[in-house]
């Protein structure tokens, strides 16, 4: 029998967030943050429509955040930032497709999200600026669990989460109010979402993708074309892991 709404519960918790930041020289900014996330299931997430599987007893979704960086402009055209965080999270909701009849939505094991992030951004002419970005995330799940794809062990990649993001643009001014912009984007590879146990040696495969913009802005009004995926790279965004089955979305 299909669960009644009123089956929903409730809940509250508070979500406290708290920083501090030093500032020894003009050029140098060190700082640390620490903070809780909070998610209460959405009905879609807990009471399926039509043919679809219910799940009431969803757990709200819990996380625990810390970072700590420093921000630097060692020259005055040049300006960084870098960065170390780690994130837990406990009670993720992911959708298992394997129950029958079409799936449904479940809390995962618990995870841990660690890794490094810089970002630089140079000007070495007053109309040109280049920006870079890179972050590194190990993610992986904190405790062994028997789902119904698979044994999770510890230590197991958390799926749809790259290693290794880059992000690069190149953004160039030659008149006044016209900007011209060169933007690459890479992405590594992913394990598949419902593959949590690491069975399936099939991944995401990574991808670079290069888009361009230009814009021109003449008082209040702006002009702009864009290209995207210019070099006709294919690629997928979200893959998922059902019956044996992959399923990719392109």
């Amino acid at each position: 029998a299909r669960p009644s709404a009123d089956r929903r519960p409730s809940t509250r918790r508070a979500t406290p967030r708290a920083g501090l930041t030093y500032t020894p020289w003009s050029a140098l900014t060190l700082y640390a943050n620490y903070g809780e996330g909070f998610r209460v299931p959405t009905t879609d997430e807990l009471f399926a429509s039509g043919v679809g599987s219910s799940n009431a007893d969803l757990r709200p979704m819990k996380s625990q955040t810390y970072e700590a960086g420093l921000r630097a402009r060692p020259l005055p055209w040049v300006e960084g930032r870098v960065a170390v965080f780690l994130t837990d999270v406990k009670d993720e909701i992911v959708f298992d497709p394997t129950v029958p009849p079409f799936g449904v939505n479940r809390n995962s094991p618990k995870s841990r999200r660690q890794g490094v992030e810089f970002e630089t951004k140079v000007r070495p002419h007053e109309q040109v600026d280049i920006l870079l970005n890179y972050t590194y995330t190990d993610a992986h799940f904190r405790a062994a669990a028997a789902l119904s794809t698979g044994t999770v062990d510890k230590g197991d990649k958390v799926p749809l989460v790259p290693m290794h993001r880059l992000n690069g643009a190149v953004r160039y001014r030659p008149l006044r109010g016209l900007e011209l912009s060169l933007d690459g984007q890479y992405i590594s590879r992913q394990v598949l979402l419902n593959d949590e146990a690491n069975q399936v040696s099939f991944r995401i495969q990574d991808a670079f993708v290069l888009n361009a913009r230009g814009s021109y802005t003449w008082k209040q009004l702006t002009w702009w074309i864009q290209g995207n995926n210019l070099t006709d790279k294919k690629y997928e965004t979200f893959g998922i892991l059902s019956g044996g089955d992959v399923f990719l979305m392109p």
